[in-house]
């Protein structure tokens, strides 16, 4: 498990670190991570581990007390196709913010990584290799992939704010 050290100061996301949703109430600031392939979660409150679990499903809830205060942070997936998440803080019950990532991609970018992905597994197919090897050729593109175009794709943005 990779620990953390330094946690960030502001919301950042990528298919290698995770996504980092980050929300300041009062003198509280909590922390929540993602991973984007093993669907472990974690939460922090003023740097301090407060919650880990593994969760596989599309939207998930966590509720958790800190100093007497009920918080709870809710996940939800809104485009899987396009790693769309969008995750919400609540404090006693109230909506304080939600934060979403956004997937930004070049046309050129997609058709290289779809035309490369699909002639890779045409000449597996071809070759008689094994499916076994197809999540290894996917997993093998997804790290060319960052190493070819290093500039963030995912950002992670405020879609709403209540007082």
């Amino acid at each position: 498990m990779k620990q953390y050290k330094i946690l960030p100061e502001i919301s950042s996301a990528s298919i290698k670190n995770g996504i980092w949703f980050i929300f300041n109430d009062a003198s509280n600031t909590i922390r929540v991570w993602g991973s984007s392939f093993s669907g472990r979660e974690k939460i922090y409150v003023n740097d301090r581990l407060i919650l880990a679990s593994r969760n596989l499903k599309l939207n998930n809830e966590h509720t958790f007390n800190y100093d007497g205060i009920k918080y709870s942070i809710e996940f939800k997936m809104l485009n899987l196709f396009k790693s769309s998440m969008k995750c919400s803080l609540y404090k006693e019950g109230q909506h304080l913010k939600s934060l979403q990532t956004i997937y930004h991609y070049s046309k050129k970018q997609y058709f290289i990584f779809l035309g490369t992905l699909i002639m890779g597994l045409y000449i597996m197919n071809k070759l008689n290799i094994s499916v076994i090897f197809y999540p290894v050729w996917l997993i093998f593109l997804l790290y060319v992939d960052s190493k070819l175009w290093p500039t963030p794709r995912f950002h992670v943005v405020t879609t709403t704010r209540t007082s």
